[in-house]
């Protein structure tokens, strides 16, 4: 899994993420944006007085399923979009069926 804690549409910054869902949420509205990306090799990053604002997510070596809510729609990914999360959100991944990426976007409390 990759993350970015930055996110533009205008100011340049290290790389570019290909963001399906630019305006946050289950709508499809892609562009390419600047980012920086940093790997996640395990646990966890971000949320709720974490300090630490995780703006995007992605898998740059395979796809991945996401949904937003436990009972929304799944959708696939292919290897290298990002998934914008929204203030407030947190996105929930693991290994599932297949050995395929599953992950929810939930609203924190």
């Amino acid at each position: 899994m990759h993350y970015t804690t930055y996110l533009s549409a205008t100011r340049p910054s290290t790389g570019l993420c290909d963001v399906w869902n630019w305006d946050g949420g289950a709508t499809a509205h892609s562009l390419l944006a600047y980012c920086d990306q940093k790997p996640l090799t395990g646990g966890n990053v971000g949320g709720n007085f974490s300090g630490v604002d995780v703006d995007a997510f992605t898998f740059n070596l395979e796809g991945y399923h996401e949904r937003f809510s436990r009972l929304g729609s799944w959708h696939w990914r292919q290897k290298g979009v990002w998934t914008k999360i929204r203030s407030g959100e947190a996105a929930d991944c693991g290994i599932g069926a297949n050995n395929e990426i599953w992950c929810t976007l939930l609203w924190q409390p």
